[in-house]
C-alpha cells in the first residue's frame, strides 16, 4: 500500500491511506462506514420526533406525523409556539393544560423559566386515545381559577378542532372575553378545521395556521405577547 490519495471504485469515496489502514471522505448521501458503498440510514440516528415513522431517502428522510404533530421532524405547534415566544419575549409567562374532561396542569406559569424544560415538559402531554376532549370544561375552569399574574390576559388553544360542543365552546370563549380574557387559536390538523376555529371565536384573525413545517404564523401570535403600558400625560403637549 502506497502513501498518499487514491480512489475506491465505490461511488467516488476519495480515501487515504495511513500506515496500517485508510480513511474514506464519501460523498454526501453514503455510509462512511462502508467506505461509500451504501445509501446513508438517517433514519438511525431517529430524527422524527413523538415516535413518529421515519422513511430513509437519498441524503434525506421525511417522517410520517401522525396526530397533531406536524413538522418536518413532527414537532408540534406548541413547542414551537413556546420556542418562538420566550425567544422574542424572555418574560411572558407561560401555563400549559391538556384539556380532558378533567384539566390535567402540565406546568404552571410560575414553574422553571428555562425554556427547554417548558418545551420538554410540553413533549409529554398525554394524547391516549381515550382521553376525551373538554375545551369548554377547560376554558371556564382558567377563566374562574385566578391563575392570570400578567396585565395582558390570553389564552391560546392548540388542538386539532375536532369538536362537537361548539355552541358550548363559543359561550365560554365568550365569558372569558368579557372577564378580560384574549382566546386565540393555534391550528394543528387539516385546512378543514380553521372553519372550527372560526365558528368558536369571535374574532377570525384570532386564528393561526401551521402548515407542515412552515410555523411563521407564530412569529405574529407572539409579538401580541408584549404589552406596552403607557403613562398618563403621552398625549400631553410639552412646553
Amino acid at each position: 500500500m502506497t502513501s498518499g490519495y487514491h480512489f475506491h471504485a465505490k461511488i467516488g469515496a476519495k480515501c487515504q491511506d495511513t500506515s496500517t489502514s485508510y480513511n474514506c471522505q464519501c460523498v454526501p448521501g453514503w455510509d462512511p462506514a462502508t467506505d461509500g458503498a451504501t445509501d446513508c440510514n438517517e433514519c438511525q440516528f431517529v430524527p422524527c420526533l413523538n415516535e413518529c415513522s421515519c422513511n430513509n431517502l437519498f441524503n434525506d428522510f421525511t417522517c410520517d406525523c401522525t396526530g397533531r404533530y406536524k413538522g418536518s421532524v413532527c414537532e408540534t405547534a406548541t413547542r414551537n409556539f413556546i420556542d418562538k415566544l420566550l425567544t422574542y419575549n424572555p418574560s411572558a409567562k407561560i401555563g400549559i393544560y391538556s384539556y380532558s374532561d378533567e384539566p390535567e396542569e402540565v406546568f404552571s406559569i410560575t414553574w422553571s423559566g428555562d425554556k427547554d424544560k417548558r418545551i420538554a415538559a410540553a413533549l409529554q402531554i398525554d394524547l391516549d386515545n381515550y382521553l376525551s376532549p373538554n375545551l369548554s370544561h377547560a376554558l371556564q375552569h382558567l377563566r374562574i381559577s385566578n391563575q392570570f399574574t400578567s396585565l395582558r390576559k390570553m389564552v391560546v388553544i392548540v388542538s386539532d378542532g375536532m369538536w362537537t360542543d361548539m355552541d358550548l365552546i363559543k359561550k365560554t370563549v365568550s365569558y372569558s372575553e368579557q372577564d378580560g380574557i384574549e382566546v386565540v387559536g393555534v391550528v394543528a390538523g387539516e385546512d378543514s378545521v380553521i372553519k372550527s376555529y372560526q365558528a368558536v371565536l369571535n374574532d377570525p384573525s384570532q386564528v393561526f395556521y401551521t402548515e407542515d413545517d412552515d410555523f411563521r404564523a407564530l412569529n405574529s401570535l407572539t409579538a401580541m405577547t408584549k404589552y406596552y403600558v403607557c403613562v398618563n400625560n403621552i398625549f400631553s403637549k410639552r412646553q
